[in-house]
């Protein structure tokens, strides 16, 4: 492409010079056509001087013929005339075919009437002597009439013969500037020659460069071509491998979509996805994939990754220390660690590792990788703390009301079908007003926020628990019994009361609580009359003195039985 530009230039002075050579060629040949038509004109020349010299002298034999005969009466002179006849007649059409001029081709039509006339007086003599024989009285009569055709005839020649050698003369004149003229365009012609065979050779030099460039271009774009096809690949396995994280709920099943993936993308390497506790000071591995050579390490910390402590990939550089968290006999030359970034936070690392170093294209798709994984990660914990924060009770940590009155539900219908039992655990602190009027209102959601963690400390896994009002928590047990229950209820109570308040590092007195018990179904086949037995409960404890555990009465209709689950 660079030796486009200085083509068109030099092709336009080739162009000229071509022309410039065709010009001086046509030249030459001009000159050479002058030459032909020269030296046909020197040819023309010398051949109507050997005509005029050859009739000239057949002029002359023919009158000394004629003499001879008249004289003495011999006649093989006329019988030589007679067999030249032909001959002469081919001189003068000579003659008048090379005349070369108005004048010339006149002398020729007389010097042709001329030997006709010769002729003729020489048949009439003949006549004559056949009939009267020789009379040579008449001879000096004869010769004057023949001598004065000859001095004609060579005056006639004479004249064909100077016009000739003057055609002749100015054509050996003229050949100096012929020979010139041709030595000037012979030496004009070879620098054209020359410079133009020097501009066909640079033009064919430029041509290759310019052949070799378009090569050169060529299997670049080939190459750039198969780079943008692996490229657009690369995009496709990374936008399946979004489209199947999109639906992910949780950290595991993105886990298993992530080491299904790299089967197929970057399968040359094997690698784990570390995460972030939310201590925010120790990685843990999520998912392992591959079979590496090396064990991974199970858990690190963020000072041992360069990666995670620089926000960037690492290594960037050969020259560059490697991780900590790296096992004994692994590469870091062929180690890659991404991390994984969330408004520039890193919330983990993508670690790869693999018997190669990883190259540009390596690098890049597991920085696509690690966005994706970032992005869904990033995801699921914000739908993960939308959902708590609409089921949790902020100052508590428990589930709010919603939550738990549609827990209550949820339960009771789950323990009819199951034929099981439901307890329900009403919580109501006593005189938490004035707690609130003794250290103030902030210390007051600091206590219910220590009693929240209290109560989820103390309950089962399986139990739920939450804030049903202002100072009042509901616990759901589910397949408890009435003693059970009673048990659990004041286990909870004895631990509130024996747990003082921190506030600040100042504690202050423990908070103590009545509770309320009702059994589903024993106390009601719907959860809300459950709950206003649960209600009256708490009621009766507040009216015992507060600080206790007091079970809703069974109802005077329900059998005996019924209080076990």
């Amino acid at each position: 492409m660079s030796a486009q530009p200085t083509a068109s230039p030099r092709r336009a002075v080739l162009l000229g010079l071509l022309a410039a050579l065709l010009l001086v060629l046509l030249a030459q040949r001009g000159l050479g056509l002058w030459s032909q038509w020269q030296a046909e004109g020197a040819r023309d020349a010398a051949q109507t001087i050997e005509h005029a010299l050859w009739l000239r002298g057949e002029v002359h034999a023919l009158a000394a013929a004629e003499s001879a005969w008249i004289a003495q009466g011999r006649g093989d002179g006329l019988a030589r005339a007679e067999r030249h006849r032909s001959a002469t007649d081919a001189a003068l059409a000579g003659l008048a075919r090379h005349a070369l001029s108005d004048s010339a081709r006149n002398n020729v039509r007389q010097l042709e009437a001329l030997i006709g006339e010769l002729r003729g007086e020489v048949e009439r003599l003949q006549s004559q002597r056949r009939a009267t024989g020789p009379v040579f009285g008449d001879r000096g009569l004869a010769e004057a009439g023949i001598g004065g055709l000859q001095d004609r005839a060579d005056t006639l020649v004479s004249a064909l013969h100077a016009e000739a050698l003057g055609q002749l003369e100015s054509i050996e004149s003229s050949s100096a500037l012929r020979s010139m003229l041709g030595w000037l365009l012979l030496l004009l012609a070879l620098p054209l020659l020359g410079l133009q065979i020097s501009l066909l050779y640079f033009e064919a030099r430029a041509r290759q460069r310019a052949e070799d460039e378009q090569r050169r271009l060529t299997a670049q774009a080939e190459r750039e071509q198969k780079v943008a096809q692996r490229h657009a690949g690369d995009l496709d396995r990374l936008g399946e491998l979004g489209d199947q994280l999109r639906p992910t709920r949780n950290i595991e099943e993105i886990g298993e979509v992530l080491k299904s993936s790299m089967q197929h993308v970057l399968s040359q390497f094997h690698g784990a996805l570390y995460l972030q506790a939310p201590s925010r000071n120790v990685i843990r591995r999520q998912v392992a994939w591959g079979k590496p050579e090396v064990p991974l390490e199970d858990m690190f910390t963020v000072e041992d990754c360069w990666a995670i402590r620089r926000g960037i990939p690492y290594p960037n550089d050969p020259q560059a220390p490697p991780c900590r968290h790296l096992t004994e006999g692994s590469d870091p030359r062929h180690v890659l660690c991404v991390p994984l970034m969330n408004q520039g936070d890193a919330i983990g690392v993508l670690h790869l590792s693999g018997d190669v170093a990883p190259g540009r294209r390596e690098r890049r798709i597991a920085q696509g990788i690690a966005d994706l994984l970032a992005l869904s990660i990033s995801q699921l914990r914000l739908q993960e703390s939308l959902r708590v924060q609409s089921v949790r009770d902020p100052t508590t940590g428990l589930f709010n009301r919603r939550y738990i009155d549609a827990s209550l539900l949820r339960e009771c219908l789950r323990a009819r079908r199951g034929q099981q039992t439901l307890a329900l655990l009403l919580i109501d602190l006593d005189d938490f007003k004035r707690f609130n009027e003794r250290h103030s209102h902030e210390a007051g959601d600091a206590a219910l926020g220590q009693i929240g963690q209290l109560i989820q400390q103390t309950i089962r896994p399986e139990d739920i628990a939450g804030r049903h009002g202002g100072e009042e928590f509901l616990v759901l047990m589910p397949e408890v019994d009435l003693a059970t229950a009673l048990d659990r209820a004041e286990l909870l109570r004895r631990a509130l009361h024996s747990a003082p308040i921190d506030l600040h590092g100042r504690r202050v007195e423990a908070v103590h609580c009545s509770i309320g018990i009702a059994l589903y179904p024993l106390h009601g086949n719907e959860p809300g009359v459950c709950l206003r037995a649960a209600e009256k409960a708490v009621q009766q404890a507040k009216e015992q003195g507060r600080d206790r555990v007091v079970s809703a009465p069974v109802p005077a209709s329900e059998p005996a039985g019924q209080g076990t689950g």
